[in-house]
């Protein structure tokens, strides 16, 4: 009888364990989606935001030089208007520089669309073109990484 009894109270413990997990993940849930939607308020886009695909994409610009710098990030980078803005506000001086921040980043909507290659720079020229950023000859599109080595290395 005492060794049914110490493994009923065994089991007790462990389900009382689960629900304090549970109530704590489901307050963890709640709270971070609460403190999102007031982030969100709070905190407005930079650039403007156009419609791709029916979903809101975030273009930011700086800058009225002859050239058109389009700036892509890479993957990691969860704001990229904000992330670069040392590198926007140098480049700036002398060029027109363009971030486009792809679906799923900074103040642009999530996307259910696949992640290609192809689908993402679709999506990136639609919203360049809707946004009015034209150039005469064709963008110079610049991958970030490479920009940070050329930026580095200038000793900037």
């Amino acid at each position: 009888m005492i060794k049914a009894e110490k493994k009923f109270k065994f089991w007790i413990l462990i389900r009382n364990v689960l629900l304090v997990f549970i109530a704590a993940f489901v307050i963890w849930v709640i709270y971070s989606n609460l403190l999102s939607s007031y982030e969100q308020k709070k905190y407005q886009p930079l650039g403007e935001i156009v419609e791709v695909d029916s979903k809101k994409m975030h273009i930011y610009s700086k800058g009225d030089g002859d050239n058109t710098i389009v700036l892509m990030s890479g993957l990691g980078t969860a704001a990229p208007a904000l992330d670069f803005e040392p590198l926007i506000d140098e480049i700036s001086k002398t060029n027109k520089v363009v971030v486009v921040e792809p679906f799923g980043y900074g103040w642009s909507d999530i996307t259910n669309k696949e992640r290609t290659v192809k689908n993402i720079v679709e999506e990136m020229r639609l919203a360049l073109k809707k946004a009015a950023i034209h150039s005469d000859a064709s963008f110079n599109f610049w991958h970030l990484q490479y920009v940070f080595c050329y930026y580095i290395s200038r000793g900037s």
